[in-house]
């Protein structure tokens, strides 16, 4: 049978019509794929791009460990949980700008999960792990004195301290 025979019914062009057909199939696929591989290498090296252009203009900032969060009269600072890949790992921090508008980090002692600081009372929910695991809220004040510790009864996910200086807990 030669290229410009006309199609036969017989077998053998059904044969041939669903091999083309896979064979068109199968090209359409590998199109595809390449299209899908292509993009996915464009978005890594835009990603890559974005990231190392974002690390450049980001400045660390060097921690300094306190004993006590700032008093009554103080900049407003901001405070929040460490996740620094460093010894300060887990433990409570703030950041507060001095007078020249430089960003001064500081380290409590406080190791938490969670934590919340309101009026010059706070709420640290912890975790100890181990083979067994337990869960701890721990109230302290301004100079990071624990005034109260809790067990819980399960994981903590939030716990906030009140204006007034009560806590409540939630999990």
């Amino acid at each position: 049978m030669s290229i410009v025979d006309p199609p036969s019914l017989s077998p053998d062009s059904d044969v041939q019509s669903t091999a083309r057909w896979l064979r068109r199939r199968t090209l359409a696929f590998a199109g595809v794929l390449a299209l899908c591989i292509a993009g996915a290498v464009a978005y890594a090296i835009h990603a890559a791009r974005r990231t190392d252009h974002h690390a450049a203009t980001v400045q660390p900032v060097a921690a300094i460990r306190v004993e006590a969060l700032p008093g009554g009269g103080s900049q407003p600072y901001l405070m929040f949980r460490s996740t620094a890949l460093d010894d300060t790992h887990g433990r409570i921090a703030y950041e507060q700008r001095d007078e020249n508008d430089v960003v001064q980090r500081f380290v409590t002692p406080l190791v938490c999960e969670r934590v919340h600081y309101a009026a010059g009372h706070g709420i640290c929910l912890e975790v100890k792990r181990g083979a067994l695991t337990s869960y701890h809220a721990h109230l302290f004040d301004r100079r990071l004195k624990l005034l109260h510790s809790y067990a819980l009864a399960g994981p903590p996910s939030r716990g906030i301290a009140k204006v007034c200086g009560s806590a409540s807990r939630r999990w």
